[in-house]
């Protein structure tokens, strides 16, 4: 071999060896941005489905209640904490308030009619707030939910 080719052989191995490091690195960082993807969407799919229950139905039952905490747990750690507090403080304690407002309402005997009537504004207060938060839950989780190629 030649003076020449060893004097390259050198740097073009160490240039071969830094691409494919390059490469390495690129792919671990696209896998890693489509587990963070599945893991939102997983996120995103189990508050939407608790979004609409109220929607739908007119109430959140406690089996509703519970899978939401479960497809929600962790997930100040995959969003920011607007999201989080969005999740665990607004979503969650206002589904809570809906699920005993219909619950202790079932059957019950009122005092007086306005008592019977502010209750049942309350639920609709409360119906009508889910119904807002489906209606922009897209635009609110949009940002988390990008995968660069």
């Amino acid at each position: 071999m030649s003076d020449y080719a060893l004097a390259w052989s050198t740097p073009l191995i160490a240039a071969v060896a830094a691409l494919i490091t390059l490469r390495q690195w690129a792919t671990a960082r696209q896998a890693h941005r489509l587990s963070m993807f599945d893991r939102r969407w997983s996120v995103y799919k189990g508050t939407k489905h608790f979004v609409a229950e109220p929607v739908i139905r007119g109430s959140i039952s406690d089996e509703m209640l519970r899978s939401f905490l479960v497809a929600t747990e962790g997930a100040e750690w995959l969003f920011d904490k607007a999201m989080g507090r969005f999740l665990r403080k607004d979503l969650y304690e206002n589904g809570l308030k809906l699920q005993q407002l219909t619950t202790l309402t079932a059957g019950k005997v009122y005092a007086t009619d306005d008592e019977r009537q502010q209750e049942r504004d309350e639920v609709a207060r409360l119906k009508s707030w889910f119904n807002d938060q489906l209606n922009g839950l897209d635009d609110r989780f949009r940002p988390f939910m990008h995968v660069k190629h």
